[in-house]
């Protein structure tokens, strides 16, 4: 039973190792990852598929493209930024709270960049005319006029206005302290004949080298039927275009950290499409029923569009004074969501707490460990009953080795003199896996967690360890393959967890032996030399935390 019970154990690691360590195993076939709003290169293939090499070299730096040019400046506490008064597009938004990396020349998040650049990503409002030829009414490339001062901050919107043969058009635009903009298009029929007309909102991007598609959705998304849809960039690339049925909601494009998504405020047909031809493949859209404006009538069509981070406060925060339901969904908990957001909670409030993300981490695992005593406490006490019958253990092995059936019938009978329930020593552990994973879950896809310090040499809790062993943390100028990265954290997590396995009765099988005392800490070393350094820093306070118990009641039991 109790070679049984390694055996158990081994599969339950084996999991860990499949689940976590299969993205990492992969990730050394793909090119380095680098954050799409971060990108600073064309990348041709991905950028224009199918185009020619006149597109190419029409792409200009977005510096380059932002200069000159009609626009009026956006300033928020958030963002900052401008609109282009050709076409009234959306296509210049930098994050100011967020930066590339975490030297202090890094260039803040540019997460919105115009077409015409190797970035090209923006958002659209446009009139389209029902009938056969369903033009846009007007053109795109159409230059607005902007009324008053121009300057667009939470406390002065702007408005951009357009005649255009029998319309007078008016954008107004209103932007709050934490990335949502308020676009009102008004439409004023000043001809003799009734116009219909349907508002269409466009998000356009080129497509991104994406980073680990394992661990968070990026692509098209949004939350509309009653439930979260995502759409790869594979699978839109296959289908071409993907239609919904009319429905409320909101759609946008996600990445890992960031979001540009519309939150419409009518019933609205989402459509989703990648046209290789197009100078901008990638594009999530929506467009209302259509309106019909009479002669001298004036009608408005709202909308909302969000841009910045994924931050879950102001998500959740929208959803309430907003009633955007279930935005926080653009943060890919995954499926331990019920578990993985308010893991997110009782981190944030120990941080606010402790002003560290790290030192709210270790009182995190502390309190998980208080919620978890009675059964460990029962499992150690049971492993370490265990430990002391190893001699007699040894004893019916030996006598009964000829006869296998007997000898189990007499370790049976022992563990039942005894009272002691081999399998118990592994329920802890299976009931914390799904903590451990919403944990991990919580460290990789959370803004929150992403430049967040610790102490010492961690400045990042959402990245690995970035010391290493083999170059003799750092003394050696050379760059090694990514699995030959092994940092302090890892190394101190490999030795905890030896010293754990040292206290835990031995299996009688010397193989399952050395496999559970060497082989799997210098497997989890290696595997979580790759690993968000929080989730490292809390596996390791964890296994000292149980060393620690362990040990005590080992103590207490041998005094007994």
């Amino acid at each position: 039973m109790g070679d049984d019970l390694r055996r158990l154990l081994l599969l339950g690691a084996l999991c860990i190792v499949i689940l976590m360590g299969g993205d990492y195993i992969l990730s050394f076939f793909r090119p380095t990852p680098q954050d799409p709003a971060c990108e600073t290169s064309p990348t041709p293939s991905s950028l224009m598929p199918g185009g020619s090499a006149t597109k190419e070299a029409s792409v200009l730096p977005v510096s380059k493209a932002l200069e000159g040019g009609a626009r009026v400046p956006i300033d928020s506490p958030s963002i900052q930024g401008s609109i282009n008064l050709v076409g009234g597009v959306l296509d210049d938004v930098v994050l100011k709270n967020y930066r590339c990396t975490l030297k202090k020349d890094s260039p803040s998040i540019r997460l919105l960049a115009p077409q015409n650049t190797d970035q090209a990503y923006y958002a659209a409002w446009t009139l389209v005319g029902e009938g056969s030829d369903a033009v846009r009414v007007p053109p795109e490339d159409a230059l607005w006029r902007v009324e008053g001062e121009g300057k667009l901050t939470p406390a002065t919107p702007v408005t951009l206005s357009l005649a255009y043969g029998s319309l007078s058009l008016q954008k107004t635009f209103a932007i709050d302290d934490t990335g949502m903009f308020f676009v009102r298009y008004r439409v004023k029929n000043e001809g003799a004949q009734p116009v219909s007309v349907t508002l269409r909102g466009d998000i356009h991007r080129t497509e991104p080298v994406l980073e680990n598609q394992m661990m968070a959705h990026e692509g098209p998304i949004g939350f509309f039927h009653e439930g979260l849809q995502e759409f790869s960039y594979d699978k839109l690339k296959t289908k071409g275009l993907i239609q919904e049925s009319p429905t409320k909601g909101w759609l946008g494009i996600t990445d890992k950290y960031w979001l540009v998504a519309f939150a419409p405020y009518q019933v609205v047909t989402p459509v989703f499409q990648q046209n290789a031809a197009a100078r901008v493949p990638v594009s999530a859209s929506f467009a209302t029923p259509s309106m019909v404006v009479m002669p001298g009538q004036t009608q408005d069509l709202s909308s909302r569009l969000f841009v910045g981070a994924k931050v879950l406060k102001v998500l959740d925060g929208y959803e309430t004074s907003q009633n955007i339901k279930h935005f926080d969904l653009a943060v890919d908990f995954g499926w331990f969501y019920f578990l993985t957001k308010p893991t997110f909670h009782v981190l944030s409030w120990l941080k606010t707490w402790t002003g560290n993300f790290g030192l709210a981490l270790l009182l995190f695992t502390i309190l998980l460990k208080i919620i978890f005593f009675p059964l460990a406490n029962k499992s150690y006490r049971s492993m370490t009953r265990m430990k002391l019958l190893t001699p007699k253990l040894e004893e019916l092995k030996k006598r009964y080795k000829s006869d296998p059936q007997r000898m189990s019938a007499e370790v049976m009978a022992l563990y039942k003199r005894e009272k002691v329930n081999p399998i118990s020593g592994c329920l802890p552990m299976f009931l914390q896996f799904p903590f451990f994973f919403a944990l991990y879950k919580v460290l990789s896809v959370s803004i929150e967690m992403r430049h967040a310090p610790f102490w010492g040499w961690i400045q990042d809790l959402s990245a690995p360890d970035p010391t290493n062993l083999f170059t003799l943390f750092g003394l050696l100028p050379i760059t090694l393959p990514g699995f030959l990265h092994l940092g302090v954290w890892p190394l101190l997590m490999g030795l905890s967890m030896f010293l754990q396995q040292k206290l835990s009765p031995p299996p009688a099988d010397p193989v399952q032996k050395n496999m559970f005392l060497y082989g799997m800490p210098i497997i989890f070393t290696f595997m979580f030399g790759q690993l968000a350094a929080g989730l490292v820093i809390f596996w390791t306070w964890n296994n000292l935390l149980s060393v620690g118990q362990q040990w005590m009641i080992t103590r207490s039991a041998a005094q007994a």
